[in-house]
């Protein structure tokens, strides 16, 4: 294998000169995906290339490999290779440099899980799933065993003085790296078991629709609540803005998204049909329709409350009259963004109905008013005053507005307006809501929205 991983590496050297780019790739493709060896070659070349570039390209081919050859590999073999994957993520984690390589091996290993989904032994299942519980937990051990001094150096956004702090904590108590990584995986799991997310194995529809369900039926929710927990921890423990929790939060949003984009079965239409029905744009979360099985979770204060908490933090780090910050702060307040949408678009059938005869609708419905009210206390200051959102519009790309009005959207196709408007007049206050009520015609939401299509009108 040592001549294979030295070609490999020639190959990738020779990509640098256009004249040979054709037969280098030719020589990448043969090795790493198409020849009889190229699993082997593939875990070699990960193990013990110095050069990135082999690395990357063994960690992408090692997909391809896996749907070429898995129909050809014994229990034995298919067991060692998900967990050799899984143990190399773990323990390169804390590299920065096997980031990229990272995402394609969690992608190799969700295709490799698919692909054994429904002919492995249920030990080897749950021996695999546990190994990446483990890699999880190891991220939320680490959040929690970390000194008062890392959380206070990282809410300082003293990086380096956070890392130092936690080095001198608990020997053994966790890897946020490791949890980071663990998050990912899961990611990569849920994308490739969705019904339009899948890769295409060359498998009969039947097979991905019963792979599916049984993901949503038995493990789609223990996902969602692990990435909240992990989440909520991320953020307690500080520095979230500044990275100084190895991305964990980022890792446990993106699983969230992802959960969020899942096509949940409708009564009454074949999957294939529902599938081909609702074409999502993919990072989509505006169409969670998990049903009413979810609805004590997703109803849950803390579900929302973290991320509510973490775009208040954004908001408030922002400086300048552009209202943007470093760049990683804009991309990770764009994640936060497309999940808070999500929860502003949950389906009805997640509410619990309210009271007949009972007009107000706090009374009627405590756990929605508690819900909206919740939400409202983000939505509106990304709507009110509208002279400095439309000034903060002006100077980016206008996309916080944009994804208000969408969650306003969301909320009107769900929530009837009273419900809305209640919510609302508690998330302002008296002051606040008295002002936009002399304003325009009324307070809460809808006077908002008032007073800011008048202004973005003047505005032209």
């Amino acid at each position: 294998m040592d001549e294979v991983r030295q070609s490999v590496e020639q190959a990738c050297l020779d990509f640098q000169n256009p004249s040979l780019m054709m037969a280098a790739e030719a020589v990448i493709v043969t090795h790493l995906r198409d020849a009889p060896h190229a699993l082997l070659a593939g875990q070699h070349i990960l193990a013990n290339s110095v050069l990135p570039e082999a690395r990357f390209h063994a960690a992408v081919g090692l997909k391809r490999a896996i749907m070429l050859r898995w129909a050809g590999l014994s229990l034995d073999e298919r067991l060692a290779l998900r967990v050799y994957v899984l143990q190399f993520i773990r323990n390169t984690a804390h590299d920065p440099q096997h980031l990229l390589v990272h995402k394609h091996l969690c992608a190799a290993f969700a295709v490799a899980m698919k692909l054994g989904w429904l002919s492995d032994p249920p030990e080897v299942k749950a021996q695999l799933l546990q190994e990446v519980h483990a890699m999880v937990m190891s991220g939320s051990q680490a959040l929690l065993a970390v000194p008062g001094a890392a959380a206070a150096a990282a809410a300082n956004g003293d990086a380096q003085a956070a890392a130092a702090a936690q080095g001198a904590g608990v020997a053994g108590a966790g890897s946020m790296p490791v949890g980071r990584a663990g998050l990912q995986v899961l990611e990569a799991v849920v994308e490739e078991f969705g019904l339009g997310s899948a890769s295409p194995l060359g498998l009969p529809w039947d097979f991905h629709e019963k792979c599916c369900r049984d993901m949503e039926d038995h493990y789609l929710h223990s996902f969602f609540a692990t990435a909240i927990g992990l989440g909520q921890q991320a953020l307690h423990f500080g520095g979230v803005l500044q990275g100084a929790d190895s991305g964990v939060c980022r890792a446990a949003i993106a699983l969230l998204a992802q959960c969020m984009q899942w096509e949940f079965r409708r009564p009454g239409l074949p999957s294939v049909l529902a599938g081909a029905s609702n074409k999502r744009v993919p990072g989509d979360c505006s169409h969670f329709a998990p049903g009413e099985y979810w609805s004590e979770m997703l109803l849950a204060p803390a579900t929302t409350e973290w991320v509510v908490a973490l775009l208040q933090q954004i908001r408030a780090a922002r400086t300048g009259s552009t209202g943007r910050g470093p760049d990683h702060l804009e991309a990770l307040a764009n994640e936060a963004r497309q999940l808070f949408v999500g929860f502003c678009s949950l389906s009805r059938d997640v509410f619990p109905r309210p009271q007949p005869r009972i007009a107000d609708p706090v009374a009627a419905s405590p756990k929605r008013h508690a819900f909206l009210t919740t939400l409202m206390r983000v939505l509106l200051p990304d709507l009110h005053p509208p002279g400095a959102v439309l000034q903060q519009a002006r100077a980016n790309d206008g996309q916080p507005l944009l994804d208000a009005c969408k969650c306003v959207a969301a909320l009107a196709s769900t929530h009837r307006a009273h419900h809305m408007q209640a919510a609302s007049l508690e998330a302002l206050g008296g002051s606040a809501a008295s002002a936009i009520a002399g304003a325009s015609g009324g307070g809460g939401i809808i006077g908002v929205l008032e007073v800011l299509t008048v202004a973005a009108i003047g505005a032209g």
